[in-house]
């Protein structure tokens, strides 16, 4: 894999004609949202690699890829796997872990068919680490 780095300088210069607008979309709404673990990592070593099939996936315009990708578990256990709550030891790592979860995983973030399940591990993830908090408070009190 590349460095951010090497990616800038194989890049061309900026031209100093303006961008182009943006196409508008047929739905009337706004772009779809990115999928599940996008930024994580898990659907970008998916896309192949090329920019234009990397910005149709990220515009949501290759929707056959939505039907074929597994859909991220919502069990209690597999969430509980995933955070790796056993390794977290003090409240500030719980509360980063809280966060970056959000990141990857918040209902607002997702596609809206996906909205639902995304709630779903949210709630899941928030009870789990709302959990180890107060294992965490019982233990110094």
């Amino acid at each position: 894999m590349r460095d951010f780095a090497s990616f800038l300088d194989e890049s061309p210069e900026p031209s100093a004609k303006p961008a182009p607008e943006p196409e508008a979309f047929d739905e009337g709404g706004a772009a779809p949202s990115i999928p599940f673990g996008f930024v994580a990592g898990s659907a970008v070593g998916s896309v192949g690699g090329g920019a234009p099939e990397f910005l149709a996936t990220y515009l949501g315009l290759n929707d056959d890829r939505g039907a074929t990708e597994a859909l991220p578990e919502t069990a209690p256990e597999a969430i509980a796997r995933e955070l790796a709550l056993h390794r977290v030891a003090d409240m500030k790592s719980l509360d980063r872990l809280r966060r970056e979860f959000a990141f990857g995983n918040h209902p607002d973030r997702v596609r809206p068919e996906w909205r639902d399940r995304a709630i779903a591990r949210m709630q899941t993830a928030n009870r789990l680490i709302d959990e180890a908090k107060q294992r965490l408070a019982g233990r110094r009190g």
